[in-house]
């Protein structure tokens, strides 16, 4: 660990600091609105306005920290008041300056580190507004172009409170940093009485909702009568659902607009319970509508992909009964001419011919169930049976002629199960799961994948592990990230298996990495749907 150099201004600095009669202050809404604002843009659980004296540093605004104050010879923020840009630790076990440091070893476990110093108009340091979190990650350029404008906007705001008129100003400089982000951002509130407001919304609301701000500050029932029909079920649930266990709020969801149609936004925010016993969510929502239609493309490139990755398993699949057939009916022939000529053999030998033209036409029907467009159709009961059936139908003889041993483990009232879903996304990704095994396990000397289903009441647990010693550590938390892969030049994009986890997530179920596994091994778990709700629906 590298202790903190001390600034060539210190003295300067700190009486800029004292000046501002800030320190040991209480919370104040308005440098609140900065981190969760800063949280929610950089998708972080910690974020802090942390001010640094003579001997710590202070925090005046903190998300997701309970302490209000640190050593400043062992703080990261005692190092980023002297840069001018952005201070920034991708990992900090990596980087000699805070291995060792007892904020990484111990609580609050600080790996990631973005830090934007605030340095008022005098040319002093202060402190910075920082983001951290507690596993190595990166931040976009648009992300950091934010939390640049934000940490500018922290400096502003406390140069402000020595005026009179900060409750005006500060509010004009939320609307000011609003307007120069791709979305709005809000406050929405709900009342015990089923009542719902947008106390506070950036003027960005119109291009979004098609609705001004003042149109929705007392009544946000005009919000929600934009919201796609198909889409206002699941949107109202998730509002309750994070109201009813404080959680975060996030949606995808489409709106029917009067001027531009239709049009998908992405809402995220962060509840908090009000003194009046109100629910306050502070938010951002901006237009995916661009995103949306490119991960349409991807997805379904994604999935030719994959099928075209098993036509060699399919051909196999189809000539190998084929051949049956054809000497089938030869021995048939045979049969017939023969003086001893026997009912029993005759039968024998149309009965394979008959079996093996049904295995054939199942496969068939698998490869027309798969190539199908999903996009669009609607969600409803499946068997996770018959999806298995129609999956398995385009990997069994590829993984057979490439001696790798494939084990299928069902839980014994597999046919009794069944989820809402878009049965062919489902059959995507445990195809493309059953691909990444296949590709990881080449070299092996004896190679095995086992796909498992288990019944865990509320819901279904697919695994689907293979061989391989397993993800590596500094792989596991960037493994589903979009464009990351491990395999080599060639092999894949790394779009499989973050689209993968959207499909997963889009059908309210989860997929990850069991790291406690000595092999590698992937985990979805889907909701259940009891026979009892079909037959109500």
């Amino acid at each position: 660990m590298i202790k903190p150099l001390i600034p060539i201004n210190e003295k300067t600095r700190i009486e800029a600091l004292k000046s501002y009669q800030i320190l040991d202050t209480g919370a104040e809404a308005h440098f609140d609105a900065i981190t969760k604002m800063a949280a929610l843009i950089c998708d972080v659980p910690i974020c802090l306005i942390s001010l640094v004296d003579e001997n710590r540093q202070w925090f005046k605004s903190t998300v997701g920290l309970s302490v209000s104050e640190t050593p400043r010879d062992i703080s990261f923020c005692g190092h980023a008041i002297n840069q001018t840009e952005i201070y920034y630790v991708e990992d900090a076990r990596l980087d000699k300056r805070f291995q060792n440091n007892p904020l990484v070893t111990g609580e609050p476990n600080v790996l990631f580190y973005a830090g934007k110093p605030l340095i008022d108009q005098a040319g002093n340091s202060i402190g910075t507004l920082c983001v951290i979190d507690h596993k190595p990650r990166k931040l976009s350029q648009t992300q950091l172009e934010q939390l640049k404008m934000l940490g500018e906007q922290a400096i502003y705001l406390i140069e402000l409170r020595q005026s009179i008129k900060i409750k005006n100003e500060s509010f004009s400089l939320l609307n000011k940093l609003a307007e120069n982000l791709p979305g709005f951002i809000y406050t929405f509130q709900m009342f015990s009485d089923g009542r719902t407001s947008f106390p506070y919304s950036s003027n960005l609301i119109e291009e979004i909702y098609e609705l001004t701000s003042k149109e929705v500050r007392m009544d946000a029932s005009k919000v929600f009568s934009r919201i796609h029909p198909e889409d206002l079920a699941s949107v109202t649930k998730s509002i309750q659902d994070s109201a009813l266990n404080m959680s975060k709020w996030s949606h995808d969801y489409r709106l029917i607009l009067p001027e531009r149609g239709e049009k998908w936004v992405r809402g995220n925010a962060n509840p908090e319970r009000a003194g009046d016993g109100s629910i306050l969510w502070h938010g951002y929502i901006s237009d995916i509508t661009e995103l949306k239609k490119h991960e349409i493309v991807i997805n379904h490139a994604l999935k030719m992909a994959s099928l075209g990755e098993m036509a060699s398993g399919i051909a196999h699949e189809i000539n190998n009964p084929l051949a049956i057939i054809k000497l089938a009916s030869q021995q048939l022939s045979t049969t017939i001419n023969r003086k001893d000529f026997s009912a029993e053999k005759l039968t024998k030998y149309a009965n394979k011919i008959s079996d093996t033209t049904d295995r054939i036409a199942k496969i068939i029907k698998g490869l027309g169930f798969f190539s199908r467009n999903a996009n669009g159709t609607q969600i409803k009961n499946e068997s996770i049976y018959n999806i298995i059936e129609d999956t398995m139908s385009f990997c069994a003889e590829k993984f057979k002629i490439n001696n790798v041993t494939l084990a299928i483990k069902f839980s014994p009232n597999i046919h009794s199960i069944y989820i809402d879903c878009r049965a062919v996304e489902i059959s995507q990704v445990l195809l493309n799961l059953m691909n990444n095994a296949f590709d990881a396990i080449e070299g092996h000397e004896k190679k095995w994948v086992e796909l498992e289903f288990i019944d865990q009441g509320e819901s279904v647990a697919i695994t689907i592990t293979d061989c391989g010693p397993g993800i590596k550590k500094e792989d596991v938390d960037k493994i589903l990230a979009p464009f990351y892969t491990t395999k080599i030049a060639g092999k894949g994009t790394g779009l499989g298996l973050s689209i993968s986890q959207r499909i997963i997530e889009a059908h309210k179920g989860k997929l990850w990495i069991d790291t406690n596994s000595l092999h590698t091994k992937f985990v979805i778990e889907i909701p259940k749907v009891f026979l009892h709700s079909m037959a109500v629906a």
